[in-house]
């Protein structure tokens, strides 16, 4: 990539002219450049009641762990499991 900031054309440099015009072709270049590439369609989503799902399940495993987790850690303080 060219950074025009510092590029000066060979032909005149310090023309702003042929500044302007080098400008514009590398524009038009990057347009054509960016038109030509494919569009692909967008990823599908999952369906709102499956994202709804997905979430409660998790949550619930989530919660059943942290439960047994605790349980466990209380119950072993008083000896009660190993």
């Amino acid at each position: 990539m060219v950074n025009t900031d510092e590029w000066e054309p060979p032909e005149r440099p310090g023309d702003p002219h042929a500044r302007r015009c080098c400008d514009e072709v590398l524009k038009r270049a990057m347009v054509q450049g960016l038109a030509s590439m494919p569009r692909t369609a967008p990823a599908r989503r999952l369906p709102r009641w499956m994202m709804v799902a997905l979430f409660g399940g998790g949550s619930a495993v989530l919660f059943a762990w942290a439960a047994t987790a605790l349980l466990r850690i209380f119950s072993a303080s008083r000896g009660a499991l190993p």
